[in-house]
């Protein structure tokens, strides 16, 4: 099995694994860091989230990667519901009340 810290360092947007569940939080800085990748590597995109949206993610998931994912998935859900280009820190609030 791999060391937590790499398991940790791929969560992002991954199901969680139970080392990830009770691992070390995302810091702000690798929130970030992990958004711009992924979106970059799935969309070659990385403003799908705005600043202020991410910062919001952060701020509600206190870091923990699966609440991480699962409010990003459930962001992009309803962002294509919407038929928005961008994903705003007001779409991360309405679906953050929701989860």
């Amino acid at each position: 099995m791999a060391e937590p810290s790499v398991l940790r360092s791929t969560s992002c947007f991954l199901p969680p694994t139970r080392s990830q569940c009770v691992g070390t939080p995302f810091t702000a800085e690798e929130t970030t860091a992990c958004f711009t990748a992924r979106m970059g590597a799935a969309t070659h995109r990385t403003d799908v989230f705005t600043k202020e949206a991410v910062a919001i993610i952060y701020e509600q998931s206190k870091g923990i990667g699966w609440l991480i994912d699962a409010l990003c998935n459930q962001c992009l859900f309803a962002g294509a519901i919407e038929h928005v280009s961008q994903i705003d820190d007001r779409l991360v609030r309405r679906v953050g009340q929701v989860i």
